[in-house]
C-alpha cells in the first residue's frame, strides 16, 4: 500500500500541480515533422508555424488538432526565427536576410536581403516593426522592407531578443555574458551583466525579463536595475523561454526532456511527459491554454494543454467552488473607462492618470512624441529632409512605455517624468493606454494627448 501511494505522489509531481487540480498542464500530443525543427510561433490564423532545417519542407503549419502541413518556398533557405508580424504575415530569419509570407500562401514568400546578417530570434517591437539581433547589431525591419541596423553597446554575439515592457528591445549577448538594451530610436538602453553566457530571454510582468543560461540557470532582472536574481535549475541546460497566461515563465530543457516553470518571484516546478531523448528546444504560447514545444532530436512538435490562469474561488484551492471543478478559461478582456490625465506636465515632473478598470490588470502607457513630417509620393509620413516638397504631416516616434499595476475599480496612477533613466523631453505626445489581465487578455487601447513643457526660467533676484 505504501509503494502505491509513493507512485501516485510521483505522478502528481510530474503533472506539475497538486493532485487535487483537475486541469494540470500535461503533454497531450506529439506530432511528426519532416525535418529537425528550429523555432515556433503562433500565427495570425490560429495555427502554429515551425521553421525547420533544409532547403525543402522547411516551413510547417501545425493545426490545433495536430495536423501537420509542410511547405517549400524558393525564397526561404534554412530558416531560424519566426514571428507573426503586425501586417498579418509570418516573418522568418535566415542567413543574410529575412523573408515574409501570408499564412494563406506559404510558398509565395518574399525575401529581403541583408548582407552579413546572422539573425536568430525575431520579434515585433513596441513600434510595430520587426526586430532581430545579429552578431554586434540590432536590426529593425519595417513591414515595408526598410532595414536599419544599430550597433549594440558592448554587443558581441546576439542570440535571443525580446520586447521589454518598458518599450525597449533587449538582446541576449552570448559572447559577452550580458543582456544589452536599445530603444526603438536606436539609443543604448543599458548593459546588464550575467553570471554566464545567455541564450534566450522573455519579457514578464512589471517590466521584468527572464534569461536562460546554459549553466543550468534562469536569471531575472528588471531594467534599469542591474540587480540579477539567479535561480538554479540543475542539469537542465535551458534554451527557449516564454511567459505564459498562467503567470509564469516556461523554459525548454533539451537534455532532460522536460520544461521548467518559474514564477516571477522564483518558485520552480517541472513538467515531464515528452518522449525520451526528444530534446525540447524552443516553445511558444498557443491558443486555448496551450504551449507548443519543438522536439529537435526526434523531429517533432509537442502540444501541452492546461496552461491557463490559476483558478480562484472555493473548492480547496482548485478554484471551482464546491467540488473543486475548475472554471472555464478567462477569455474576457479588461475594460478601461473614465480616463483622465493632466493636459500638461513640466519636464521632469510627475502627473496622475485616473482610470477605472473592470478587473485587476497591468496598465501600460506608451509615449509617442509628435514630430513634423512630410508625405512621400507613396503617402508615408517621413522626416522633412526625406521629402522636402511633400505635404506636411504629423509623425509619431515611440520613446518608451511606463507600466503600472491597476486594481479593479477606480485607480490613480502616477505618470513619471522619466522613462528608465531618460527624462521625457518637452513636446507634444500621443499616449496609448492598454490593460492586460493575468490571463493575458488585452483591453482595447485608449488614446490621449499630453504636452510636456519646459521648466520656467529662474527669476532674477529682485533689486533692493
Amino acid at each position: 500500500m505504501r509503494s502505491i501511494k509513493l507512485v501516485l505522489a510521483a505522478l502528481a509531481a510530474a503533472l506539475l500541480l497538486p493532485a487535487t487540480a483537475l486541469a494540470a498542464p500535461a503533454v497531450d500530443g506529439v506530432f511528426d515533422l519532416p525535418n529537425p525543427p528550429r523555432q515556433v510561433a503562433l500565427g495570425p490564423d490560429g495555427n502554429v508555424w515551425v521553421t525547420m532545417d533544409g532547403l525543402t519542407d522547411n516551413i510547417a503549419r501545425v493545426r490545433p488538432d495536430g495536423t501537420v502541413d509542410r511547405f517549400t518556398s524558393a525564397a526561404i533557405t534554412n530558416p531560424v526565427g519566426i514571428v507573426a508580424g503586425p501586417d498579418g504575415q509570418l516573418w522568418v530569419t535566415e542567413a543574410n536576410g529575412v523573408a515574409h509570407f501570408s499564412p494563406s500562401d506559404p510558398t509565395g514568400a518574399r525575401r529581403v536581403v541583408i548582407a552579413g546578417l546572422s539573425p536568430q530570434r525575431i520579434v515585433v517591437g513596441p513600434d510595430r516593426n520587426l526586430w532581430t539581433g545579429s552578431n554586434d547589431r540590432f536590426v529593425r525591419i519595417t513591414t515595408g522592407e526598410v532595414v536599419v541596423e544599430f550597433a549594440g553597446t558592448g554587443l558581441v554575439s546576439a542570440r535571443g531578443i525580446a520586447a521589454g515592457g518598458d518599450g525597449n528591445l533587449y538582446v541576449a549577448d552570448f559572447g559577452n555574458r550580458q543582456v544589452v538594451g536599445l530603444t526603438t530610436a536606436g539609443v543604448p538602453a543599458g548593459q546588464f551583466p550575467l553570471a554566464d553566457n545567455p541564450q534566450e530571454l522573455a519579457a514578464g510582468p512589471a517590466d521584468q525579463l527572464a534569461v536562460t543560461i546554459p549553466s543550468n540557470t534562469i536569471a531575472r532582472f528588471t531594467p534599469p536595475s542591474r540587480d540579477v536574481q539567479n535561480t538554479d535549475v540543475p542539469l537542465t541546460d535551458p534554451t527557449g523561454i516564454v511567459f505564459a497566461p498562467d503567470g509564469a515563465y516556461w523554459a525548454a530543457n533539451f537534455p532532460r526532456d522536460t520544461l521548467t516553470r518559474l514564477t516571477p518571484d522564483g518558485a520552480v516546478t517541472t513538467l515531464a511527459g515528452f518522449p525520451a531523448g526528444s530534446g525540447p528546444r524552443h516553445l511558444t504560447v498557443g491558443s486555448d491554454g496551450t504551449l507548443w514545444v519543438t522536439l529537435e532530436t526526434t523531429r517533432q512538435v509537442a502540444r501541452v494543454t492546461g496552461v491557463v490562469a490559476p483558478p480562484t474561488g472555493g473548492g480547496g484551492g482548485t478554484g471551482g467552488g464546491g467540488g473543486g471543478t475548475p472554471p472555464p478559461p478567462d477569455t474576457t478582456a479588461p475594460a478601461i473607462a473614465d480616463v483622465s490625465l493632466p493636459a500638461t506636465l513640466r519636464v521632469g515632473r510627475s502627473g496622475t492618470l485616473r482610470l477605472t478598470l473592470s478587473e485587476a490588470a497591468t496598465v501600460r502607457v506608451r509615449f509617442e512624441r509628435k514630430l513634423p513630417g512630410r508625405r512621400t509620393a507613396r503617402g508615408r509620413c517621413v522626416t522633412p529632409r526625406r521629402a522636402r516638397h511633400g505635404r506636411r504631416c504629423a509623425r509619431f516616434r515611440n520613446i518608451g512605455t511606463q507600466t503600472r499595476a491597476g486594481a479593479s475599480g477606480a485607480n490613480s496612477l502616477t505618470i513619471a517624468g522619466r522613462i528608465g533613466r531618460r527624462t521625457i523631453p518637452a513636446g507634444r505626445y500621443r499616449l496609448t493606454i492598454t490593460a492586460t489581465d493575468a490571463a493575458g487578455n488585452a483591453s482595447a487601447p485608449v488614446r490621449k494627448t499630453l504636452t510636456v513643457k519646459r521648466k520656467p526660467p529662474r527669476r532674477a533676484a529682485q533689486r533692493r
